[in-house]
């Protein structure tokens, strides 16, 4: 299955009911992804992406440093599978070497939140099934969208058959199609 990859958009609070939330979008900034996250856990992802370190090791740093020390690379995270409202996720390691297609040496089950939280420590691809991107997200950019709509619909009701032709085919009045 080909996975879309994605990038952290945002990172806020929700106003009505003050749940954390991080906005995965498209790399195309098309499609938005709303992931709800624990506050501690929003923090986390925010500190990893401004490179934000803490005196002491967070939980995310433990991970990483066991993961270093058994010989293994996170080579990406995955957002696999949406159940009942629960975002499913794969920290995947490998032992090759960077950017190898190695197969993945082991897959980690893990929470979106701390998948993404990883993914920006370690500066790895993310990836969301797109079947998830197809149930749970919404449009980055409505007014595109409508423009997007408005011209294909303008396209619809102006194009004739007569506007396309077939290569090697000469249907011009008085000449017979070639054979």
């Amino acid at each position: 299955m080909k996975m879309i990859e994605m990038r952290v958009g945002a990172i806020g609070i929700e106003k009505d009911s003050g749940a954390s939330v991080v906005v995965l979008r498209d790399l195309d900034n098309r499609r938005a992804l709303p992931i709800w996250v624990g506050l501690p856990e929003a923090k986390a992802i925010g500190f990893a992406i401004r490179n934000v370190k803490s005196p002491r090791p967070s939980t995310h740093d433990l991970l990483l440093d066991t993961i270093k020390q058994t010989g293994h690379k996170v080579k990406e995270i995955k957002i696999t599978d949406i159940e009942s409202d629960t975002f499913i996720a794969e920290i995947v390691l490998t032992t090759g070497e960077e950017g190898s297609d190695e197969e993945p040496a082991i897959v980690l089950d893990a929470r979106p939140s701390d998948g993404i939280a990883i993914a920006m420590l370690c500066r790895v691809p993310l990836f969301v099934a797109p079947h998830i991107l197809a149930e749970a997200s919404i449009s980055a950019n409505p007014e595109a969208d409508e423009a997007e709509a408005k011209n294909f619909k303008d396209f619809i009701d102006t194009v004739k058959a007569s506007d396309f032709t077939l290569a090697g085919r000469s249907d011009q009045p008085g000449e017979s199609p070639e054979q």
